[in-house]
């Protein structure tokens, strides 16, 4: 059933007593549901204005509370303001009024939460009585539909379908919506056999095709005159022909083919000179990407396929450059680490050395006083010791430091003269002291000794002053070989100083002093070889650890060198394998790392099992038990093979990778030696 041209006529689909009764019955069930709903919002009603009226009542009350509330604030105020000259009782009453005006009217809330109230009962009234209108409507609308129900079944079937028939023919002639028409065919054709109705379905639907092309050959044409890309003259050539020669289709689909042609040709032109200029990875990439768009014109298969090829090995050699600067910056942040370790070692060692000759100057010192105090004593002739020892030993001491002072505040050379003439003065006036009396001989002899004595007591002080050590006012630090030079200088002086003492105090007596024979100590037996058979090499499986070859522990710690080996300079490393071995060429550690599986892989194959850093230990496919320098980080090797004046080839293996990695490092460097059999 349908209700045409909204006239609330019911046309039924099949024109029959039991239908039209049907529907009657299913309208007078749906009247009767809208009515039972209507009765039930009419109840919600009553109910949403009895609360209504409450909350009103409700809101009244608080207000009227809070109004009260405010009356007594005002009537306070005014009693404090009458109390104010009342004495001592008129001030607390005083008190007690502006404490009350101070607090916050509790009803305020109270007022708020009522008056929300009363706005949500509101809109729940509102919304019941919009639904019972709504029911109302609906009401109206069905009982229209039931009384045209009515009038139907008063009629006979045949004048039912006579009065639909007319009245889509009358729908038929104001129709000119192609969606309509159609709809107007389709109950045509419910109408099966019915007088002409199989024509009007058909004309109606070849209407509706001849309005639908008609409409899109319009806009088709709006469309050709507006575009002007490759796509939109593409689209339009399908359009064209998908209307299969209505009108001058196929003339428009041939003119937008060639207009299409002209773009394309000239797009291809276009992105062959681009190909002739680019020079970038991007430009050569957008350029693969437009030449495969094309889809095979002409040759753009081929130059997509050029151009692939360049932008890989521009791709490539980026790439390269990339590993490259990467390699160049992982080797100097490699080369700062060390040289600031080795920086801070030198600074502790420096440190440590120079409060070493500190103490050595001191010590030097106190033992040159006692020794000058034993000789005066023993070549004195009356027995007057302390009239002897006592200005020598003075000079002694004041010679030391007067010396210490005198290099370091003045300059180099004035310096020594001072001392040495402070030196020559003091040996004479001891000389000239002991050797009054007494044969020129003897004054010759005494004056060699105390200038031996006293040279020999201002060289730490003097060592110490030309020395790099930092003091209090430079905070300079020198060099490692420097401090080294100095330190066994000083050692020396007091060694040289003590035996002299020690002959001297002998010789009053007449007194050899024996000379305790040690018995010579056997060299410590050679250590086992172990090697291993890797390929056709035979090579160590330890790190090669000969201190008699040079080189040095990692961190100056003995036990390093037990676990990991020795760390060689390159000159160092070629001189220390024994006989019968020598240091791997790089040609050699090629072959080491081909039968490995190549450089990709061959470090965690070569790598012990044990002794990296984070885990990083390796499967020791050969027992080759390659461990790490000893911070358990990397494992650096040299090779025979010179890179430049400056530079020679090794390997490295990090603990966080497979990769053997050969570059060229400084001839200086200290690194490892494993060795293989000649």
């Amino acid at each position: 059933m349908e209700i045409i041209n909204n006239s609330a006529s019911v046309i039924p689909e099949m024109f029959s007593d039991m239908t039209l009764k049907n529907k009657k019955m299913e309208l007078e069930n749906l009247i009767y549901e809208i009515e039972q709903e209507k009765i039930t919002l009419e109840q919600s009603v009553n109910t949403n204005s009895n609360l209504l009226d409450m909350a009103r009542n409700n809101l009244n009350r608080t207000r009227e509370m809070e109004r009260e509330f405010e009356e007594d604030r005002q009537r306070s105020h005014s009693e404090a303001q009458f109390a104010f000259g009342g004495g001592r009782e008129g001030m607390q009453d005083r008190y007690i009024a502006m404490q009350f005006m101070s607090r916050i009217n509790p009803h305020t809330e109270y007022v708020c939460k009522a008056a929300e109230e009363v706005s949500k009962a509101q809109m729940d009234k509102s919304a019941a009585q919009s639904s019972i209108s709504e029911c109302n409507r609906s009401v109206l609308k069905y009982q229209a539909q039931l009384r045209d129900l009515e009038n139907l079944l008063r009629e006979t079937p045949a004048k039912r379908t006579e009065d639909y028939y007319q009245q889509l023919l009358y729908r038929k002639k104001s129709l000119s919506e192609p969606n309509d028409l159609l709809e107007i065919a389709k109950k045509f054709r419910e109408l099966e056999g019915y007088k002409d109705t199989e024509a009007l379905a058909v004309y109606c639907e070849n209407r509706a095709q001849a309005i639908n092309l008609k409409r899109q050959y319009d806009k088709l044409i709006q469309a050709k005159n507006q575009a002007s890309s490759e796509d939109s003259y593409y689209n339009l050539i399908a359009q064209f022909r998908d209307m299969k020669g209505y009108e001058d289709t196929n003339e428009l689909a041939k003119e937008c083919f060639n207009r299409y042609s002209a773009l394309k040709k000239n797009r291809y032109d276009k992105l062959v000179q681009a190909k002739n200029q680019a020079s970038s990875e991007d430009g050569y990439y957008s350029l693969i990407v437009q030449f495969r768009d094309m889809k095979g014109y002409e040759d753009t298969d081929k130059l997509a396929n050029e151009c692939e090829k360049q932008y890989n090995v521009l791709k490539e050699d980026r790439e390269e450059r990339e590993r490259k600067a990467r390699e160049a910056e992982q080797k100097r942040l490699e080369e700062d680490l060390l040289a600031k370790r080795r920086a801070e070692e030198a600074k502790k060692r420096n440190a440590r050395i120079g409060v070493f000759l500190q103490c050595c100057l001191i010590i030097s010192y106190l033992y040159i006083l006692f020794v000058t105090y034993i000789i005066s004593a023993l070549w004195g002739a009356d027995g007057n010791y302390i009239a002897k020892c006592l200005p020598l030993a003075i000079f002694s001491l004041l010679i030391g430091v007067i010396s210490t002072i005198f290099l370091r505040k003045s300059n180099y050379g004035s310096g020594v003269f001072i001392v040495m003439g402070m030196i020559l003065v003091q040996s004479i006036t001891t000389a000239v002291w002991e050797g009054l009396g007494f044969l020129a001989l003897r004054f010759l002899l005494n004056t060699v000794i105390a200038l031996a004595i006293n040279t020999l007591s201002a060289l730490p002080g003097f060592v110490l002053a030309c020395s790099e050590f930092p003091d209090k006012e430079s905070k300079v630090h020198g060099s490692e070989e420097s401090n080294k030079k100095n330190l066994i200088i000083a050692i020396a002086s007091i060694i040289v100083v003590a035996i002299l003492g020690v002959v001297l105090l002998n010789s009053n007596d007449n007194k050899t002093v024996p000379v305790q024979q040690e018995e010579p100590i056997a060299a410590p037996q050679s250590k086992p070889i172990k090697s291993v058979q890797i390929g056709n090499q035979t090579w160590m499986v330890e790190n090669l650890n000969d201190a008699s070859k040079g080189g040095k522990c990692q961190d100056d710690n003995p036990s390093n060198c037990e676990k990991y080996g020795r760390l060689y300079t390159w000159e160092e490393a070629k001189k220390a394998c024994p006989s019968g071995w020598h240091l791997p060429s790089d040609a050699e550690w090629t072959a080491l790392a081909n039968f490995a599986g190549g450089d990709k892989i061959a470090g965690g194959k070569l790598k012990a099992k044990s002794g990296w850093s984070n885990n990083g230990n390796g499967t020791d496919d050969y027992g080759f038990s390659l461990t790490p320098d000893g911070d358990g980080e990397y494992s650096r090797l040299w090779s025979s093979t010179e890179h430049n004046a400056s530079n020679a080839w090794r390997r490295r293996i990090d603990y966080d990778g497979s990769t053997v990695l050969r570059d060229s490092q400084h001839k200086v460097n200290l690194y490892s030696v494993r060795c293989v059999k000649d």
